[in-house]
């Protein structure tokens, strides 16, 4: 579709344009199940006037310390964003704006996803932040004892909340399976980065 490929192309530019950055956006995107595909396009596509929009100041930041992490990746990271796009819709703050735009500041997670050494430390990430409102901008407050978290090698969730955050990603899944026929694997997806005029003028 053409949203997807203005999705992906605004994902390529989030990366910071790195070299590398074209194949592992794509690979990430069609690892993601459906639910969360079109929640993302949701977000990068919105125009914060008859849709809720959220700008997500260092977003870019948070991409490419995923990159670079071993521990972590771009499609982790899609996940996560993806979690705390759910909690942001279901909070207070966001039901009660009058404005469909909100500022989220991720600096917070920013640091955290470079600093963080265990896979099952950052994908859990989204079951320990708070959200500080202040004036027109919102900001994602990691909690102090989870960011200490992110020297680990290895770690385990508390069951409960293992248990909630396991419910929300089946759910996302099993919805996307109602919704479509699941793609078929990253290897065999043509490259929209190849698809001619329109990826290089969307970019």
């Amino acid at each position: 579709e053409r949203a997807e490929l203005f999705v992906l192309a605004r994902l390529a530019c989030l990366t910071r344009g790195r070299g590398s950055a074209t194949r592992e956006v794509e690979t990430a995107w069609w690892l993601l199940n459906h639910c969360e595909r079109e929640a993302l396009t949701d977000l990068l596509l919105s125009d914060g006037i008859t849709q809720t929009n959220f700008v997500l100041k260092f977003l870019p930041a948070v991409f490419s310390n995923a990159m670079d992490n071993p521990h972590v990746g771009l499609h982790s990271a899609m996940v996560v964003l993806v979690d705390l796009l759910e909690s942001l819709k279901a909070s207070a703050f966001a039901r009660s704006r009058r404005s469909k735009s909100l500022v989220v500041n991720m600096q917070d997670l920013a640091t955290f996803t470079d600093k963080v050494r265990c896979s099952s430390v950052f994908l859990a990430v989204a079951g320990h932040v708070s959200y500080l409102e202040k004036m027109s901008e919102v900001t994602v407050v990691i909690a102090t004892a989870h960011m200490q978290r992110a020297g680990h090698r290895s770690w385990f969730e508390q069951p409960a909340q293992e248990a909630a955050l396991l419910v929300r990603r089946l759910r996302r899944q099993f919805d996307g399976w109602a919704e479509t026929v699941p793609p078929t694997s990253p290897a065999r997806q043509p490259s929209i980065f190849s698809a001619g005029p329109l990826c290089r003028t969307t970019i």
